[in-house]
């Protein structure tokens, strides 16, 4: 029933937000924080229905974002920086702007990494070259 987060103090020894907000399924938003050492972010945001942004959070070094935003229906916006993992935005509420932002915004990589976009508003008109030129696989 959690519906509002206060500020998030981090040092940056934070290596793990693995379902740190897993099911608060009424929450709307929540805050900036260190992640700069986040390397487990799997499930952070899974069944976070209310969620409508993802701050600009470093996930650099994140390695997993398996199921990261899975059931994230009123999402519109992710201002993440530097992923360079395969992931999911399925069924998600973005737009082709916020698309293209969360392109502008991923690390470059070289091994392969999909991001799938499928169901998202703006999924046929985005830029996908933005992802491809950065080395990413845009999936729907």
């Amino acid at each position: 029933k959690l519906t509002s987060i206060g500020p998030i103090t981090t040092t940056g020894t934070l290596t793990s937000t693995s379902s740190m907000f897993s099911n608060c399924t009424l929450l709307p938003a929540i805050p900036a924080f260190n992640t700069s050492n986040v390397t487990a972010a799997g499930s952070m945001f899974s069944g976070c229905a209310a969620l409508a942004e993802v701050p600009a959070l470093d996930l650099a070094k994140a390695t997993s974002l398996a199921n990261a935003f899975a059931g994230c229906t009123s999402l519109t916006s992710i201002l993440a920086t530097g992923i360079k993992v395969t992931f999911s935005i399925a069924k998600c509420s973005l737009g082709a702007a916020a698309l293209n932002t969360l392109f502008t915004n991923l690390g470059t990589v070289t091994g392969g990494q999909i991001i799938t976009i499928t169901g998202n508003p703006g999924a046929a008109t985005c830029d996908k070259s933005i992802a491809a030129s950065k080395g990413w696989t845009v999936s729907g």
